[in-house]
């Protein structure tokens, strides 16, 4: 990446999050209050009134949100990144996946800062995985990578050519956020049906980040199938993208 891409990519960047956040009084405080006061909405109904056997369930929720809130925020924000940059797209010649990966890269700044406040709760909840657990969390954080960008490459394409994308995407994302364990463990699922769930992609990412800051012993069979699954999706995304992006401003 050259200086002037370099510098777009960091202009880009730099708008989204303070767009994001532009006249709110907490401002980037939201990203961090979001996924406790998401957790601890779920902990409330779920652990006191009906009564979910998952011990630590608060710390089990927040390293489920946080992975999720970084899936799900990635796809909403792309969703819309060239339509919103319509103009400068028009005027610039620069590579049309670098808007992407500015919202990517906005999302990750957020995923960052949520870190260590998992890392204080798990330390308070002797849960810490030690250096396995950095090992988990490394490759948590890249599975998850390796399954959102591609997509988001995919969502941002999808939208310039069918805008009503953008609608349905908060529909499919509502359905997929209860096929997810985010909230529950697969321990609960019947027996006959938890095979199918190591074939969503999140479900390693999950996996791997729990096994970080809550413990457990991550699936090496659901973690092959997530990477054999974002392989091919960036494979997919890479070529669908390069062969499409040209007509992107003439669509706009």
């Amino acid at each position: 990446m050259n200086c002037d891409r370099r510098a777009l990519f960091l202009a880009l960047r730099s708008g989204e999050i303070k767009a994001k956040y532009k006249s709110t009084v907490l401002g980037y405080l939201w990203r961090l209050l979001t996924p406790p006061c998401q957790s601890a909405v779920f902990f409330v109904v779920f652990s006191r009134f009906l009564r979910f056997p998952i011990e630590d369930y608060f710390l089990y929720l927040f390293t489920g949100f946080a992975v999720w809130q970084f899936f799900s925020n990635v796809l909403t924000q792309v969703s819309g990144v060239f339509i919103g940059n319509a103009a400068l797209v028009r005027k610039t010649t620069a590579p049309r996946e670098l808007f992407v990966w500015a919202s990517v890269g906005a999302e990750a700044v957020h995923l960052l800062v949520t870190l260590p406040v998992l890392f204080c709760l798990a330390l308070l909840r002797h849960r810490l995985g030690g250096a396995a657990g950095v090992i988990h969390l490394v490759a948590g954080v890249s599975l998850l990578f390796l399954v959102s960008c591609p997509l988001a490459l995919l969502v941002a394409l999808a939208n310039v050519y069918f805008r009503d994308l953008e609608r349905i995407l908060q529909i499919l994302l509502q359905v997929y956020f209860y096929l997810t364990p985010v909230f529950y463990s697969l321990a609960q699922i019947p027996e006959r049906y938890r095979s199918f769930f190591r074939f969503n992609p999140l479900f390693s990412p999950l996996e791997l980040f729990r096994a970080a800051f809550y413990g457990g012993v991550p699936d090496p069979l659901a973690a092959g199938i997530s990477l054999t699954e974002g392989a091919v999706l960036a494979f997919a995304a890479y070529f669908i993208f390069r062969a499409k992006s040209r007509d992107i401003a003439e669509e706009l």
